[in-house]
């Protein structure tokens, strides 16, 4: 009786296993510039944000080549030329510049999905970062800015994250950028029309810290 116990226990495991594989699968297949789909990214709202869904995209300077995971993205890498000149022709945007990602978030989610997000990078380009202080971290009448520097084989990167503010956050005073010592202490708007956050990604470079 116990070995048909055991054996009836390894064989649920490995349904387990076979089913979490199968159901996560993990693209890493290079998509070119010509296989780029809207699928793939296309634009929000607003001039130069983007919906992207690639699993990385691949950055290149000081002749290395930096592979940076994409949150929830599921379709493949991608270089970030072929992004660039993708979204050139398709007329998104004029030149070449950083692009700015959204997070879409459920009405009431933002908090909860922003701390996902964190998470995520903290297990794996910002896992020698203190996440939970930010190397600049501000508040204005229009946006929470949430920046991080860290290094990717030497080389230097900055991840920019914002977020709507709540009211009475930024009607505080005398300066409510004091107020908050965590990342985690931050609260967005929750109740915007159609609810979210941005980020962007920029290589070979560190944002300036006082």
């Amino acid at each position: 009786m116990r070995v048909i116990k055991l054996l009836s226990m390894i064989i649920v495991l490995i349904a387990v296993i076979v089913i979490n594989c199968t159901s996560n699968p993990i693209n890493t297949k290079i998509i070119k510039e010509n296989e780029i789909t809207d699928k793939m990214i296309s634009p929000y709202r607003f001039e130069s944000i983007f919906s992207v869904n690639f699993s990385n995209i691949i950055y290149k300077g000081q002749n290395k080549e930096i592979k940076i995971p994409i949150f929830k993205g599921i379709n493949g890498d991608a270089y970030e030329d072929d992004i660039i000149n993708y979204c050139i022709k398709k007329k998104y945007i004029k030149g070449k510049e950083w692009l700015t990602y959204i997070i879409k978030c459920n009405k009431g989610e933002v908090r909860k999905t922003f701390h996902e997000f964190l998470k995520f990078y903290k297990s794996n380009i910002l896992k020698n970062v203190n996440i939970e202080k930010p190397s600049v971290m501000g508040l204005s009448a229009t946006d929470w800015t949430v920046t991080y520097n860290f290094m990717v084989d030497g080389i230097p990167c900055c991840l920019k994250i914002r977020l709507d503010p709540r009211d009475e956050d930024v009607n505080k005073s005398p300066n409510p950028d004091t107020v908050y010592k965590s990342v985690y202490e931050i609260i967005p708007e929750e109740n915007m029309e159609q609810s979210g956050f941005t980020y962007t990604f920029l290589t070979n470079y560190h944002y300036p810290v006082n």
